[in-house]
């Protein structure tokens, strides 16, 4: 009865139709499910296109595939739905396939290893946008990219101000992120604090030694 009763109701609601393409997915009905997502993803409904990108990456209900997973996550992610941000963050970071075309969105090649292209500045513009949003794991996220990315997005006092606010959300990476930032903030202060203390070796590596390599002064 209750599925019946769902069944009627996707027919005149979105909101519905989705509550019962994800119990049809929670249920094992993947392919129903999935075909159900893909029409309020086509219609425009940002969740159903983070859903339908997901089921792409997962491989649930339709065979996986990269190229559109990262597609329907871009779509989400330009409507604003913050998972689909952060997940398109984190793809670009570890990489996609190779773009055909940016000016016309994400236009990606075939999925083949040596099409695999890591974009982290995209990865950076996504992450933030998602850690502006409030996603604990967005802000991990970028900061991980400022602590670790490329010298230009490198910015270590921002990174460890975006691991503090997922850590104070209790993310754990964002925990994690805080104490490395801090080890590495300890490690360069002491290598300046080594590198500034004044040295002065001999030959034999000792201090002072060399002093007296010519001997001893002749007393008077």
């Amino acid at each position: 009865m209750k599925r019946v009763l769902s069944r009627v109701g996707a027919r005149f609601s979105q909101r519905a139709r989705l509550a019962h393409a994800l119990a049809l997915l929670a249920e094992g009905e993947a392919v129903e499910g999935f075909g159900h997502l893909s029409v309020l993803a086509g219609a425009g409904m940002p969740e159903a296109q983070f859903r339908v990108g997901r089921a792409y990456l997962d491989g649930t209900g339709v065979p996986p595939s990269l190229v559109e997973g990262a597609r329907w996550m871009r779509r989400a992610a330009e409507a604003g739905w913050v998972e689909a941000r952060l997940v398109l963050g984190t793809l670009y970071l570890f990489g996609l396939p190779q773009e055909a075309g940016a000016a016309q969105g994400l236009r990606l090649a075939a999925e083949t290893p040596g099409d695999i292209v890591p974009d982290p500045a995209a990865a950076a513009h996504w992450a933030r946008l998602a850690a502006e949003a409030g996603s604990p794991d967005a802000q991990a996220l970028y900061g991980y990219i400022l602590a670790n990315g490329p010298d230009d997005l490198r910015d270590a006092a921002a990174a460890e101000g975006w691991f503090a606010r997922a850590a104070a959300a209790g993310c754990a990476q964002g925990h994690l992120g805080l104490g490395l930032a801090w080890l590495r903030a300890a490690a360069d202060e002491a290598g300046r604090a080594g590198a500034a203390a004044p040295h002065r070796r001999g030959p034999a590596g000792r201090p002072g030694a060399g002093r007296h390599q010519h001997g001893p002064k002749p007393q008077k």
